[in-house]
């Protein structure tokens, strides 16, 4: 079964770590990069977890590892990102929050499980990273040993997630020269065309959100081809084989 227990995620420890970020980044602003690398490490000291990382959409529209803690939260970012399924996918897909109390157990992502088996990656949750209104990727948490989350994990998630939300959309309005923020640029001009096609692929073809975006990045990948260019033939009429 797994582990139950009270709130464990200090609430006043949790406050003066994120205040401390936010005055870092206002005395000294970092690059888009390198300040959501400095919220990921400090959410993994804060949390009762084993490691955090982190999700953002690429220009490809395919999701990429940007920051991870530690070595084992990096094989699940990039995990997810191979396969293109898993908590994390699901949580930006469905822009919604996703967990699983273990992942060796749970059957939504059997492949994703065996990939991640040897490297102690068992209870996940993943929630979606807005710029604006849009989402843009997926912050997660892992813990090596099955577990149940509860309020306190899913409220302190969120709040590192505000503060990674309000840096990247601080660096966007100021223009920073940052690789990070370029590539957010570009994927959010063309992220309306997507869903709408993603839409368009489920409506000829059946399957959820998570199949059909797959399969304009499966198409997009065998073409050696942007996926934006791939979904703005869908929305002009051509079906996926």
């Amino acid at each position: 079964m797994p582990d139950r227990h009270p709130p464990h995620v200090d609430g006043d420890a949790l406050g003066r770590s994120i205040a401390g970020l936010t005055a870092r980044n206002v005395r000294a602003p970092a690059g888009g990069g390198d300040a959501v690398a400095a919220v990921v490490r400090a959410a993994a000291e804060i949390f009762a977890v084993s490691g955090v990382g982190l999700l953002l959409i690429s220009d490809d529209q395919i999701l990429r590892y940007v920051a991870a803690s530690d070595a084992r939260a990096a094989e699940l970012e990039l995990a997810q990102e191979e396969l293109g399924v898993g908590p994390c996918v699901d949580s930006f897909v469905h822009e919604e929050l996703v967990t699983t109390t273990d992942l060796l157990e749970d059957p939504r992502w059997p492949a994703l499980g065996a990939r991640l088996a040897a490297h102690g990656v068992r209870a996940v949750m993943g929630t979606p990273t807005h710029l604006g209104a849009t989402v843009v990727g997926s912050l997660n948490v892992y813990r090596d040993a099955p577990y149940a989350w509860d309020d306190s994990d899913v409220e302190a998630v969120a709040a590192y997630n505000r503060v990674i939300e309000h840096q990247l959309a601080s660096a966007l309005v100021a223009d920073r020269q940052d690789a990070l923020i370029a590539q957010l640029q570009h994927a959010l001009e063309h992220r309306v065309q997507i869903e709408r096609a993603i839409g368009m692929v489920m409506a000829h073809d059946g399957g959820d959100p998570v199949a059909a975006f797959n399969r304009l990045r499966g198409t997009a990948r065998a073409e050696r081809r942007r996926v934006a260019e791939v979904a703005a033939e869908v929305l002009s009429g051509r079906r996926l084989a």
